[in-house]
């Protein structure tokens, strides 16, 4: 695929930019409507296809739970093991810049399968959750207030420990945006054990010292 294309979707999923805005200028890569169609096939999330782990799997405890926040309740989704017979770890499953959808749930269920208590928190429960329409939900999470929904995905990693079910020991796995919040789960008040990120935005140098979780850092190396 032309790198083109994958630069400018990947300007219009982290930007600003109207959807119209690049379709137009979509067009003018591909050279046509007919064109344009099917590479917005290729390139853009399919939630039911992509997902690995179905929601009534039989093998898995889950559902929707929620905790104190800034605001008010936050709305996350939660996932375990059926057969879990002791204390799990839990993992902090922090979603990119369109707020909570299907896909951070699969990624939730699919942790929770490896034998782990996931919780994947809704960081726009406070503005009345993220909508289904990921247009909707990327302008909704642009208006809203980023501390507010770091501050309130973090206090996640105190919901998990306070969870008889929970042994104590909490990672945080997160993307895009989510993956920068991850990394700011290292020097929360109350610290995650490990963090990994899938790119997002690094920490300052006078943060970087407080760290002292093991990190995992996956940066592609065509990523601008």
């Amino acid at each position: 695929m032309d790198r083109k294309i994958t630069e400018l979707y990947n300007d219009y999923i982290h930007g600003d930019m109207p959807r119209r805005s690049f379709l137009q200028k979509l067009a003018g890569i591909t050279g046509g409507a007919a064109v344009t169609n099917s590479v917005l096939a290729l390139i853009e999330p399919n939630y039911a296809h992509g997902q690995q782990v179905q929601p009534e799997d039989e093998r898995l405890t889950q559902g929707y739970v929620s905790y104190a926040g800034t605001q008010g309740p936050v709305r996350a989704y939660f996932a375990k093991p059926v057969k879990a017979e002791n204390a799990l770890p839990g993992i902090l499953v922090i979603h990119e810049n369109r707020g909570l959808n299907a896909h951070i749930e699969d990624v939730a269920r699919r942790a929770a399968l490896e034998g782990y208590i996931a919780v994947a928190p809704d960081g726009l429960s406070y503005v009345g959750g993220a909508p289904e329409d990921q247009e909707a939900a990327r302008d909704k999470f642009r208006a809203a207030d980023r501390d507010t929904i770091t501050a309130d995905v973090i206090k996640g990693i105190a919901y998990l420990t306070s969870r008889e079910d929970c042994s104590g020991k909490v990672g945080s796995v997160g993307f895009c945006y989510g993956g920068g919040v991850s990394l700011q789960c290292a020097i929360a008040d109350i610290p995650a054990d490990a963090c990994v990120l899938y790119y997002g935005r690094a920490l300052s140098a006078e943060q970087t010292a407080q760290v002292n979780a093991p990190l995992l850092l996956n940066y592609a190396g065509d990523d601008k």
